[in-house]
């Protein structure tokens, strides 16, 4: 945590100071490799836990701050966002979402290209197990299914300047209205790649290059856990996660939306609060 807040501080400093954008994007590169890292940092604990040792984890709703609600924009419509860069502004338009347990349904957002491109990025390049030959989806390692959300979106840089996107910056969580009031939860998962990145090596997957007054149609991928873990007990042996008790809570999949702020990728459960808007999103099921 005191990483990314000195990380953030950096960025505005450079734009203050008018740092040259390589500047901004290299230090922008490592709060992305930072988000990246983090799930790979977690299974390395095995080092510093003594074999058998219990966790538990307790994850549910959360009440949203009545005075910090973000706008909610529905599907179709337009808005325009303010990136970690002051002088930069991008227009969003949630065009079609499709879930599905199976990434060969990409080709109804994009095309056949961009399915084998992401289905060779998945099996050869990433190596997660997150699917299988055939396009299939896997479970996570908590034994929960995963599901593809694929997000089309109609993305415009509204600046005068070239600007790369790093898409992982986009959370997805599930809003429940309470008698009310507004309760909030992010799922367990992230925006992997897009259909047509700059490129489909490790780097460059989740990046889109957008010159000045550039529109692009992107799908945005993410690999999500379709059902809520209510809590969980586990210990990890030999560099392996052991689940010994895991309640389960229903869909996680129910009134979803992303996020739009780009400094607002981490995992502080205040996160949701720095976004001014949320993209709602029209789940289509396509299996």
């Amino acid at each position: 945590m005191k990483k990314a807040a000195i990380i953030i501080c950096l960025i505005s400093i450079l734009a203050l100071q008018g740092c040259e954008r390589k500047s901004v994007e290299d230090v922008y590169s490592i709060i992305e490799e930072e988000t990246n890292n983090r799930q790979e940092e977690i299974n390395n604990q095995s080092t510093e836990q003594q074999i058998g040792e219990d966790i538990t984890n307790n994850d549910g709703y959360l009440d949203m701050n009545s005075g910090s609600i973000p706008e909610f924009i529905e599907q179709g419509e337009n808005v325009k966002v303010t990136t970690e860069k002051v002088d930069v502004m991008l227009s969003l338009q949630v065009e079609d979402v499709i879930v599905t347990h199976n990434i060969n349904n990409l080709v109804q957002l994009s095309d056949e290209e961009a399915v084998a491109n992401v289905k060779d990025y998945f099996i050869n390049v990433n190596n997660n197990n997150y699917i299988n030959s055939d396009g299939t989806l896997n479970q996570s390692r908590r034994g929960i299914n995963y599901r593809a959300v694929l997000v089309k979106v109609l993305i415009t840089n509204e600046s005068t300047d070239d600007y790369k996107l790093v898409v992982s910056a986009f959370n997805m969580y599930d809003i429940k209205d309470n008698s009310s009031e507004l309760r909030y939860r992010r799922l367990q998962g992230e925006c992997k790649l897009v259909d047509k990145p700059d490129s489909f090596d490790r780097k460059e997957c989740n990046k889109i290059t957008l010159k000045a007054g550039e529109s692009k149609e992107e799908t945005l991928i993410y690999v999500v856990e379709d059902t809520w873990v209510q809590s969980e007990t586990y210990h990890i042996e030999d560099g392996q996660w052991i689940y010994d008790e895991l309640v389960t809570g229903g869909s996680a999949l129910n009134n979803v939306c992303i996020s739009t702020n780009f400094l607002g990728s981490g995992d502080s459960s205040d996160s949701i609060y720095k976004n001014k808007y949320m993209l709602k999103l029209n789940l289509r099921y396509a299996d």
